[in-house]
């Protein structure tokens, strides 16, 4: 039985290059593969109905109340702390801006990582039941009075998360 042979310094340090530039393409190739994705989704003109529907102020963006008020409407029998995990964590991954709000296209890379998350295999069909489900879903008193109770502690929450992430990252 043959020994194993030592790699050598330069051995290693050139697989450790390797492996560096198979992770960054291997980076590059999904975030291409995700802006693909959102295209997709800022073409189908449903997405752009569910925005408006859920677009309840009208000014063009969704805030985190907003968000959390479509999602029940999806969830529905979902746990309320689920969903406003759910609401918080989507404005968290996709509000490129700071601003805690979502624009269409901000909107749209939020619904399809919430799809991808949910194993939806057809995001079109994933789009089309968001928009008759919050067309047809009836508003709670109770449960939109609660979410606005919290809309402003989230927003303010959201923000300090992502002043933390930004000064980490400002950090590295």
């Amino acid at each position: 039985v043959a020994k194993p042979t030592p790699l050598s310094d330069e051995d290693l340090a050139h697989l450790i290059v390797a492996d560096e530039i198979y992770n960054a393409a291997y980076d590059i190739a999904q975030a291409v593969e995700e802006e693909i994705e959102v295209d997709d989704a800022l073409c189908y003109a449903k997405m752009h109905k569910l925005f408006d529907l859920w677009d309840e102020n009208g000014d063009g963006s969704i805030n985190y109340e907003e968000l959390l008020v479509g999602l029940r409407k999806f969830e529905g029998a979902e746990d309320m702390d689920e969903s406003i995990t759910s609401a918080a964590v989507m404005m968290l991954a996709t509000d490129r801006e700071g601003n805690q709000t979502l624009d269409r296209e901000e909107f749209a890379r939020a619904l399809v990582k919430y799809a991808k998350a949910l194993g939806v295999e057809d995001f079109h069909v994933f789009i089309d039941f968001l928009v008759v489900v919050t067309v047809l879903q009836d508003d709670d008193e109770n449960e939109r009075a609660y979410i606005s109770s919290i809309g402003d502690i989230a927003t303010t929450e959201i923000a300090i998360i992502q002043g933390l992430a930004q000064a980490i990252g400002e950090n590295d």
